[in-house]
């Protein structure tokens, strides 16, 4: 049997059928396709549309087709009215991936107002390079730093990691270039921590803010505690503005055994957010939290589910308010971001934290001991919880270089009073 032959297309009918494609594929992008496109839209997205192809095409002076984009969205941003909703510009872009994430990226070091290093960060790439405490930087990158402000000198320094930096380094009368490889470098949500009393066993923790690092922070906390033995916590969440939920839930799923840290209502409906039984530790432990008038968010999912559950008593003043969480959407394309509104928090015992947005609100969380503290008092805790202490291997040289950066506790109200009442559930 013969067999078949394959069969294959005439030439010029290939080659037309290509023109034919191609043809249609450039029809398509220049003209086809957006109108196409346009007719699909809504009456005021086709509007919007054209006003920007207008813009873009017929103002007097070539714009940038993506200033426009932006300034409509922070626009309808503003139009919101909505404290919570922001636009986040591409200037803004890295600052809220370092809240998420926390971690920057830079050198890792503790620099004073006038330039000089307080503390190189242990095991960072300051200390790597061979910066020691006192260190003066007179430039970067070969810029001087004489006329900078200190957060300008700090926005110089960072940089995405694996790039170089050039320091121009001042020790004593001598100037010598460092060059330091950048690297991530965590923001420490978690702050100071310790025993505060030895025979009672009285835990401390400041947590300062919710990110991505914190639940790794907080178990590295309690293990130093648990090892110095332990028998309640005081856990402060006073001027801890909030952050990612995610963190404050698997923070409260270290006390409970089982249930809800909160319920998300949105227009779309609900959504729970349940305790990890497998992060579950310290069921039994004693805790007070201590909260202010900054404690929000994400700081009052974490205390109102301990304390709707019984697991936690709250001392301080009356919470926030912050009840209702953000939705982030990044436009890789257009170099923005915007975070809005999307629902509220609920407490597991139904109660709506949010209390600015709803007039009819009452929002925030009433401490169970009230303790009320002055403003001098409270500027004094929020100065000394905001500063990180320097390490253990850099404490002699930085008491000498900047004795004034060694601070001591301030006066706390409150912080006594949770003591009290840890004394007294410890039999004490």
């Amino acid at each position: 049997m013969t067999e078949p032959k394959p069969s294959f297309p005439h030439v010029g009918s290939a080659l037309f059928g290509a023109v034919l494609t191609i043809l249609g594929v450039m029809l398509t992008q220049s003209w086809l396709g957006p109108q196409l496109l346009q007719r699909s839209m809504g009456e005021d997205s086709q509007m919007l549309s054209q006003v920007h192809q207008h813009l873009t095409e017929d103002y007097v002076e070539p714009r940038d087709p993506k200033s426009f984009t932006r300034s409509a969205v922070q626009g309808m941003m503003t139009s919101l009215d909505d404290p919570y909703s922001q636009f986040v510009g591409p200037e803004a872009l890295a600052a809220l991936h370092e809240d998420s994430t926390g971690k920057m990226f830079g050198i890792g070091a503790m620099l004073a107002p006038d330039h000089r290093i307080r503390w190189p960060r242990p095991g960072g790439p300051a200390e790597q390079a061979g910066l020691l405490p006192g260190d003066t930087i007179l430039s970067v990158n070969g810029k001087s730093t004489t006329e900078m402000q200190l957060n300008e000198l700090v926005e110089l320094i960072k940089g995405e990691a694996g790039t170089k930096v050039t320091l121009s380094i001042q020790r004593q009368d001598h100037v010598s270039d460092f060059v330091i490889t950048r690297g991530a470098v965590p923001i420490d949500t978690v702050g100071r921590h310790g025993i505060l009393d030895a025979e009672l066993g009285l835990g401390y923790i400041h947590i300062r803010a919710f990110s991505g690092s914190t639940e790794a922070e907080f178990d590295a906390a309690l293990d130093q505690l648990t090892q110095k033995g332990m028998r309640a916590l005081i856990l402060d969440l006073r001027f801890n503005t909030g952050g990612g939920l995610a963190s404050s839930t698997a923070l409260a799923s270290h006390f409970l055994e089982k249930g809800l840290v909160c319920t998300l209502q949105s227009r779309a409906g609900n959504w729970l957010r349940r305790v990890d039984p497998k992060r579950t530790q310290f069921t039994d432990l004693p805790i007070v939290i201590l909260q202010n008038h900054w404690s929000a968010s994400a700081s009052e999912v974490l205390a109102g589910a301990l304390r709707d559950y019984g697991a936690a008593v709250l001392v301080g003043t009356r919470s926030y308010g912050k009840g209702v969480y953000q939705d982030v959407r990044e436009y890789k394309a257009g170099k923005f971001a915007i975070k809005f509104t999307a629902g509220h928090y609920v407490t597991p015992a139904g109660r709506i934290l949010e209390g600015h947005l709803f007039s009819d609100l009452a929002g925030g969380l009433e401490p169970d001991l009230p303790v009320s503290t002055s403003a001098e008092e409270s500027s004094a805790l929020q100065f000394w919880l905001k500063t990180s202490p320097p390490p253990a291997i850099y404490l002699d040289a930085v008491q000498s270089i900047f004795p004034s950066s060694i601070l001591e506790r301030p006066k706390d109200s409150a912080l006594d009073a949770a003591k009290g009442l840890l004394g007294q559930a410890l039999g004490e």
